[in-house]
């Protein structure tokens, strides 16, 4: 009876260890799933920050991009209105003699209205701005012959049809005209093929067409020297 009774003290002994042991693991296990569940919460919020911080990243590059469009555009406006300024005042020498100036300048004004006048008051439509040679960027001419210059940095499209429809108005005008443009590139090999076909005057870097040569050689009338000492 005594060995049984110690086999069953043994047994209830292994029985609390082995209670004890269930305990700590399911103590274990709990610890575990609630690390788990923090780190869980801990990704979840780092997966939050980083969509943030790629949507942020997404906001500065599309603004960085805008910017840069800006000032590129910027910088085109401000190569351009430089550029315009020097042809106008280079254009003695660009044309070879001559007169004329930008249409804002009175004398320019009134040259342009001169011959004009008749063509509106004979009842024509109001011109367009893309036809209306009083928003040429310089109106030069040479003896009878007069050139219609738009100015561009990258001469496109607009540039060669503002120049073309600007110069056919002062020829239904009864004017001899020159569609001319004058700038530092192309921006497309379509562009320089429209300039071509409407037999445009043409300076772009150092393309020139045989109508700006033609133009160059016309006679113009010598300056008169100013008298005084």
């Amino acid at each position: 009876m005594m060995e049984v009774a110690a086999r069953i003290d043994r047994l209830e002994e292994a029985l609390s260890q082995l209670a004890a042991a269930q305990a700590r693991t399911e103590h274990h296990v709990a610890a575990l799933a609630a690390t788990q569940q923090a780190l869980v919460a801990a990704q979840e919020r780092t997966e939050s920050r980083l969509a943030a911080l790629a949507a942020a990243q997404e906001r500065t590059e599309a603004q960085l991009g805008t910017l840069l469009s800006w000032q590129k555009g910027e910088d085109e406006r401000q190569r351009g209105e430089n550029l315009e300024r020097d042809v106008v005042r280079g254009a003695p020498v660009l044309f070879a003699g001559g007169d004329g100036g930008p249409p804002d300048q009175p004398a320019v004004r009134r040259w342009l209205l001169a011959r004009l006048l008749p063509l509106m008051q004979s009842g024509a439509s109001e011109l367009q701005p893309v036809e209306n040679p009083f928003y040429a960027d310089l109106i030069w001419w040479k003896g009878d012959v007069a050139a219609v210059v738009e100015v561009s940095a990258v001469v496109d499209e607009d540039d060669v049809e503002r120049a073309h429809q600007r110069a056919q108005t002062l020829r239904r005008a009864g004017i001899e005209v020159v569609a001319t443009v004058v700038g530092c590139s192309w921006a497309s090999g379509e562009d320089r093929s429209l300039a071509d076909s409407y037999h445009l005057a043409y300076k772009v870097g150092d393309e020139v067409s045989d109508a700006y040569i033609a133009f160059r050689r016309l006679p113009a009338p010598a300056p008169a020297l100013d008298p005084s000492p």
